[in-house]
């Protein structure tokens, strides 16, 4: 054989005995291999205790209790040969001892290798019957997808009422737009299995009278999209349950209604000469239309829808609605162009008066008031016109629409300004897995116009103002004129004997010049000669009779000058009479051009009391003064 090796096989067991076979092969044949047995081991385990009991600690190991069992180990075996010169079978036994301990919820779990399970506390019957009661609640009723992030737990109740229940389980099974996350608190294990959680409870056995609780905690798979999330929560046991009823509690199926917001951006953009139109005092338009370019000024409106590109979108219908003519039949915009994206749909009259070289278009505008209220699209009788546009899910879309302002319209119109405005209102049209953001559903464009007022201002309006000006002036001239009047004649009250004309800045600088070149004792001196030689005024009859009765007592103007006392230059205190009523005039006096000295506006009157208040505090007045 030639070429032996360059192909071998191991698949077919040819010779039946559990062992693959080896082929190999070569040019013009194939070698066959197989195996034979050589000898045969049995193995047999025996414990000297029926049943084993985890919970009943019967030694210690390291000073720490655990469970001991002593077994039994067996092992038989057989060689075979081609020659059998011996055909009796050597079997040897040796005894083992077997040491189990628990390690705790942390170590690793055996679980029986024996065919039977060994039950413990299950009564005289040694039948374990357990009855488990399962509870599972959401912590969302519906939910509402914005950011593909969310998450949400489901809450578990597990309890037994009767005896032990062995190797207990709670499995959730779920739809594939969730993801299982964690479970809480981290000492419970739950192994997944695509949308599969089994989570092991009370291990080995979930006691009698036990109660279980814990929480499983979800996300949400962007990939997968549904209308509702589905959890089917399912607790079972390797002990015996009560038939019937008592096992319609171990199931639980949550149902969780799911919508999806739209995660895309919509705009609207407009594109203009100016962003306000003005229409000056003598402007014409053309009579006769044969091309919309002769209807006015245009008008640019781009709407753009852009969704993300790792999220699905719903299939969306843009409406706009437009002012389009009056109750006076007048057009306000006019619709010249539409383009938009491939597989976009639009529904609208282009051109609905078919304007062209061969149509004209020779209709006068009317004259009419028109307003922001009048040519609202929100009223129900408005001058407004819409068109649809049906957009398909796709990651990009837009739409351009061409506007003319309809200028003779405006030019006949009787206003100062408005603003026509244009609304968009994008629709979701699939209700049943998406929903709109509030922010992402309407969009306004406007247009301000602006018309010069025919001749300008009124005359008669100029002249009123003007004449109002000058009473308003008139008025705050009196009213100064009132209140300085006013304050003379309640200076003259307290002085009505020698209160007189304020000399003038010159007349007071040249008698306190020449007072001053003076000594200062011969200056108090020709005062008070002055004062003494200070002619009478007419008196009254029953005045004179006083003032003679004053003279004979020897108080007359020597009583005067003794009542002024001189604090400083041109500043005295002095304490009068006036109307029964005694008076304290700290008060600041003045030469006029006779030597005689008069008292000047500036001052205060005290009576009696005010002048004891003053007095009282002299001398927190005179710390207040050294202080600063």
């Amino acid at each position: 054989m030639k070429f032996f090796g360059q192909s071998i096989h191991g698949i077919m067991d040819l010779n039946n005995d559990g062992i693959i076979d080896v082929t190999i092969g070569g040019i013009g044949g194939a070698a066959l291999y197989w195996s034979r047995d050589v000898a045969e081991l049995r193995a047999n385990m025996s414990f000297n205790v029926d049943k084993i009991n985890v919970q009943q600690p019967t030694c210690q190991i390291h000073g720490k209790d655990t469970v001991c069992v002593k077994t039994r180990v067996c092992f038989r075996y057989a060689v075979k040969s081609e020659k059998e010169t011996n055909p009796e079978t050597h079997s040897e036994l040796k005894e083992l001892g077997v040491v189990y301990g628990m390690c705790g919820v942390g170590g690793p779990r055996v679980g029986p290798v024996w065919g039977q399970l060994a039950l413990v506390d299950c009564g005289n019957d040694e039948k374990c019957i357990a009855d488990l009661h399962l509870k599972a609640t959401p912590n969302i009723s519906s939910l509402v997808i914005k950011a593909y992030q969310e998450k949400f737990h489901v809450s578990i109740d597990i309890s037994n009422s009767r005896d032990n229940a062995y190797n207990t389980k709670v499995t959730l099974s779920t739809t594939e737009n969730i993801n299982y996350v964690k479970v809480e608190p981290k000492d419970k294990d739950c192994e997944l299995n695509h949308t599969r959680a089994v989570c092991a409870v009370g291990y080995p056995f979930l006691k009698s009278n036990a109660l279980e609780n814990f929480k499983v905690l979800f996300e949400i798979n962007p990939f997968h999209i549904r209308k509702d999330i589905i959890i089917n929560v399912t607790a079972t046991t390797d002990s015996e349950e009560p038939e019937s009823a008592a096992l319609l509690d171990n199931f639980v199926q949550i149902s969780i209604p799911v919508k999806y917001e739209a995660s895309l951006t919509f705009t609207a953009k407009k594109t203009m000469k100016e962003d306000h139109i003005i229409l000056k005092e003598k402007e014409t338009a053309p009579s006769v239309i044969n091309d919309t370019s002769m209807i006015g000024e245009e008008m640019n409106v781009s709407y753009t829808v852009e969704r993300d590109a790792d999220r699905q979108s719903p299939p969306l219908r843009l409406t706009v609605t437009f002012p389009f003519m009056t109750q006076a039949e007048n057009v306000l915009l006019y619709l010249t162009h539409l383009t938009f994206s491939a597989g976009i749909i639009c529904a609208a009259h282009v051109n609905p008066l078919a304007i062209g070289p061969t149509n004209l278009y020779k209709r006068k505008a009317k004259a009419e008031t028109l307003s922001d209220y009048l040519l609202s699209c929100e009223e129900k009788a408005n001058p407004c016109r819409s068109f649809s546009c049906d957009i398909p899910s796709a990651q990009f879309n837009q739409i351009n629409i061409t506007f003319r302002v309809w200028k003779q319209t405006f030019i006949q119109g009787e206003f100062s300004s408005l603003f026509l405005k244009v609304h968009a209102l994008l629709e979701n049209m699939d209700e049943s897995f998406f929903q709109l953001s509030k922010n992402d559903e309407r969009r306004e464009v406007n247009v301000q116009i602006l018309k010069e007022s025919r001749g300008g201002i009124p005359l008669w309006i100029i002249i009123l103002s003007i004449l109002i000006g000058l009473l308003i002036l008139a008025l705050v001239i009196f009213c100064l004129w009132k209140s300085k009047k006013g304050n003379q004649q309640v200076e003259s009250s307290f002085y009505p004997d020698t209160v007189d004309r304020m000399p003038k800045s010159k007349e007071v600088l040249s008698s306190t010049s020449s007072s001053d070149s003076d000594s200062e004792a011969d200056t108090k001196v020709k005062r008070k000669k002055q004062m003494t030689e200070k002619p009478a005024k007419k008196q009254k009859s029953g005045e004179s009779s006083k003032t003679s009765s004053e003279s004979k007592s020897g108080g007359g103007s020597s009583n005067k000058k003794d009542n002024m006392f001189q604090i400083g230059k041109m500043r005295y205190v002095s304490v009068r009479e006036f109307k029964g009523k005694v008076l304290i005039d700290i008060r600041e006096y003045w030469m006029d051009q006779e030597g005689e000295m008069k008292p000047g506006k500036k001052g205060i009157s005290l009576n009696p009391e005010q002048w004891n208040q003053l007095k009282e505090q002299m001398d927190d007045i005179d710390d207040a003064v050294k202080r600063i």
